[in-house]
């Protein structure tokens, strides 16, 4: 059954029904955003009769569907009036008509910087009828005084009376729809002159008669429609506005029934921000967390009640989920779940979590905090939070809380629940697994594990190095408590060492900033007999404060990083074993970077990597026609055999496939559920392939006509080459991308694109990750080396001029990794980085390194 209908109306009963509040807003609907340059150009498509799009209203009427109502901007009732019709789409329009041509008020809009002016608006009656004028031309805009004044606040022109307006024969378009009293005043001052009387009569049929005849097409959905479809209505059509969150689609809703929920949530918050664990949360999170219960205790109710289990209601708090939500079960569950949230904070705390920067996932708090409420006074026992801890560090470092959150959470709390009554071990346990080759890709604390292994090394003690305290909450803060590296930075690049290896969390420890500038650049043989000597701090002592942190004293001491590093790595992968209550299996660490790839991926990749003579690198966009048709997952090279994967479920999957293959790559669809056939169906390929010379462009591959297609783009040495030679520095390959100098105080990262069309130009793509850009802030001096084409265009940019601009780029996000994209344009000989629409291109030719 159809819900809607279409329809056309009468502008000027539109804003009729406006003015008596029959039409009003939704509350969920934020202000009207227009500037005076749209203001100006939708009126200039009225006076021309073009079309100004449609407008979508709700019926209102359906006691499931309630929102509280509000008038548009500038209208003003009397008395509150309950509204016939609910405005979802063609706020902006509607809003901007209305006072533009009925407030009789000048109209609050915005300057092209945004800031807020008050405007009248007029029609230039010669200007509008001369067909060599453009429209827009034709309608003026006017400050709030009627006065144009110049840079001295001199009046320059002044339309502050009636007379002023005849003699410039502006036509004041708030009174288009009631002109008599106008044109009788304007006949009157030009004493009836014909001509006049002619241009006004000309301008009433040609003109003003449009905006009286006007109709706008009307898109109403019947008061029988569902409130969930209604919020998703509102959100696919109002592209042009403010995301708007499920908190205040529900606010909406409930303050239709006199509930102030933003109020109560904002009580809430202040009381759960004494946890300083738990600074951000968000009401988000706080609604899944009461949807989750809310939901559990409807299908409870609906099986008591004789409900088959699989027919029951199922256990959700996705967005519809927590849509459906009723104020009674939102007050029923609001204050269980408060108190869930701050148990849950106790229990992190326990697990030497302080601040909410130190949680690896906030999002596994929210089922965390389900649980707790449900569970209750059982929560307190010894063996149930045993169990709650073990499956805690299981989400974290089985790095399950990254992507498709909301489905775990509704497996969680049943699971969990039925584990601690003695069920068997829910999904996350079971299904967690951490692996070892991860540890090197450990850098940061973006990387959940990273920070998991923080909190475990605080719990085992960690004392400081210095003061021999272990770490507790007090000591954390009043000592600024931070990781930092063991063997310092300094010295491994000036030992030749990889810094993805020094970089990783197995060369990093918990410290007090004290005790960080004390070890300051030097080896650790060095500053350990400092800190002993100054400390007065036995040998044998410090060994002891040494193991707590997991670190062999024997290598430490002899500057041994090669010991250390796989002594550390051996003991790190047991304590995480520990907590996770399982055996993980030690191996060489790989070289896959699985920062670049969701969580999901990483088993697959595990496996893939121990396929003999196998490198993998992560993927990039695919262009076809320079559009960015998607992503494909990795490039897997064997000797000189490339392979392409795409994942299976990326909905673009086929079109990126096809785009790649059209460049001349092998490509295979993957998909990460599927391991064994995946592998399998590689190896195949690799077998099969026939000899590449090179390599297909990465990470984006463009679809160029057959006639013009150009050889794979695979020119990084040539273009280091060229880099080395300007700087006068020789460099050193740490990976395809990453090069640095032989004393360690420069570093180049170095990107590629074939020469892609934009309108008839050059133009080339290039993906910055967030692992290129903390490589380079480990270095005095840091390059981005960007080939545009060919070694010949290489464009050499300071990394400190370039990571000032890195807010202004396009970024994808996808899961749980990101990058950025950087496009340049060949304009002429000028080479222009794009960035985000609005703010202009940015010349940057000087760059360019001389042939």
């Amino acid at each position: 059954m159809t819900t809607f209908d279409s329809t056309k109306e009468g502008l000027s009963d539109l804003l009729r029904s406006i003015r008596k509040g029959d039409i009003q807003l939704p509350d969920f609907q934020r202000g009207w955003v227009w500037d005076d340059e749209h203001v100006r150009s939708l009126l200039a498509s009225i006076s021309l009769s073009y079309p100004i799009g449609a407008v979508m209203m709700l019926q209102t009427g359906n006691e499931d569907v309630k929102f509280k109502a509000r008038p548009i901007e500038g209208v003003q009732l009397s008395s509150p009036v309950e509204a016939d019709r609910l405005i979802l789409d063609g706020q902006q329009r509607l809003t901007s008509l209305f006072q533009a041509l009925n407030a009789e008020r000048p109209v609050l809009t915005r300057d092209l910087r945004g800031r807020p002016i008050y405007r009248w608006y007029y029609l230039d009656m010669e200007a509008v009828l001369n067909p060599n004028v453009e429209r827009e031309d034709a309608v003026v805009s006017l400050p709030d005084t009627r006065q144009v004044k110049n840079f001295r606040g001199e009046v320059i022109e002044d339309y502050s009376t009636p007379e002023k307006e005849y003699e410039r024969g502006l036509f004041p378009i708030s009174q288009v729809f009631d002109c008599s009293n106008w044109q009788e005043g304007h006949q009157e001052y030009w004493d009836y002159d014909k001509d006049k009387i002619k241009l006004f009569s000309q301008f009433n049929k040609e003109i003003i008669k449009r905006f009286e005849q006007y109709q706008v097409p009307v898109i109403s959905l019947g008061k029988e429609t569902p409130k969930e479809a209604v919020c998703q209505v509102f959100e696919k059509v109002n592209t042009g506005g403010v995301s708007l969150t499920v908190f205040e689609l529900l606010t909406a809703t409930f303050a239709a029934e006199d509930y102030l929920l933003r109020q109560d949530w904002a009580d809430r918050k202040a009381r759960l921000t004494e946890f300083r664990i738990l600074e951000y949360i968000e009401s988000t999170d706080f609604l899944q967390s009461v949807t989750l219960v809310a939901s559990l205790q409807r299908q409870k109710a609906a099986i008591t009640s004789g409900t088959l289990p699989e027919k029951a209601p199922g256990i959700s708090c996705k967005r519809r989920d927590i849509l459906r939500l009723t104020l009674e079960e939102y007050q029923t569950w609001a204050d269980p779940i408060t108190r869930g949230f701050q148990e849950a904070a106790k229990l992190l705390h326990g697990q030497k979590m302080f601040t909410a920067r130190d949680i690896p996932y906030k999002t596994q708090l929210v089922p965390l905090a389900a649980i707790f409420t449900v569970l209750g006074e059982k929560a307190l026992n010894h063996g149930v939070r045993q169990k709650l801890i073990r499956w805690y560090w299981c989400g974290v470092f089985g790095e399950l809380y990254g992507s498709a959150i909301e489905s775990r959470f509704a497996k969680d709390l049943p699971e969990v629940l039925a584990w601690v009554d003695g069920g068997p071990e829910p999904d996350t346990v079971a299904a967690a697994n951490f692996i070892p080759g991860r540890l090197l890709g450990l850098k940061t604390r973006n990387s959940a594990a990273y920070k998991g292994i923080y909190a475990l090394l605080m719990q085992d003690g960690a004392p400081d190095f210095r003061s021999g305290i272990p770490i507790n909450e007090q000591v954390y803060f009043d000592e600024k408590i931070d990781i930092h590296h063991i063997f310092p930075q300094d010295w491994c690049r000036k030992a030749g060492l990889d810094s993805k290896r020094y970089d990783s969390v197995i060369n990093k420890t918990p410290l007090s900033a004290g005790t960080n500038r004390r070890v300051s650049n030097n080896p650790p043989s060095k500053y350990l007999a400092t800190l002993q000597k100054s400390a007065e701090i036995s040998k044998e002592r410090m060994d002891a404060i040494l193991a707590e942190h997991l670190i062999p004293p024997d290598a430490l001491r002899a500057n041994d990083f090669e010991h250390f590093f796989s002594a550390r790595e051996a003991a790190l992968l047991d304590r995480i074993g520990k907590a996770m209550g399982k055996t993980i299996v030690r191996e060489d660490i790989g070289s896959v970077d699985y920062d670049l790839f969701s969580s999901q991926w990483h088993p697959f990749l595990q496996a893939l990597s121990k396929l003999e003579g196998v490198t993998i690198e992560a993927g990039g966009d695919v262009e076809a026609n320079g559009v960015v048709v998607g992503t494909f997952l990795a490039e897997v090279a064997q000797n000189d055999k490339v392979l392409h994967l795409v994942d299976s479920q990326e909905l673009s999957a086929g079109a990126i496939k096809a785009a790649l293959e059209r460049a001349g790559a092998k490509v295979l669809l993957v998909g990460c559920n599927q391991l064994e056939a995946a592998l399998a169906s590689i190896m195949i390929a690799l077998q099969e392939q026939e000899k590449l010379t090179a390599s297909i462009a990465t990470p984006e591959v463009s679809e160029p006509d057959d006639s013009d297609r150009e050889p794979p783009v695979g020119f990084h040495p040539k273009c280091i080459e060229r880099v080395s030679q300007v700087l006068g520095l020789p460099l050193l390959s740490k990976s395809r991308t990453a090069y640095v100098t032989e004393d360690g105080s420069t570093a180049v990262v170095c990107t590629i694109s074939k020469t892609h069309e934009n309108n008839g130009a050059p133009s080339y793509w290039f993906a910055f990750h967030p692992s290129q850009k903390e490589f380079l802030e480990n270095f005095d001096q840091g390059y981005v080396a960007l080939g545009c084409g060919s070694p010949e265009q290489t464009i050499l940019v300071p990394f400190q001029d370039l990571s000032s601009l890195l807010d202004d780029f396009w970024t994808t996000e996808k899961d749980d990794r990101m990058y950025w994209h950087i496009r340049i344009h060949k304009e002429g000989q000028a080479l222009q980085l794009d960035r985000k629409q609005g703010m202009g291109r940015l010349d940057i030719t000087h760059h360019l390194l001389n042939s």
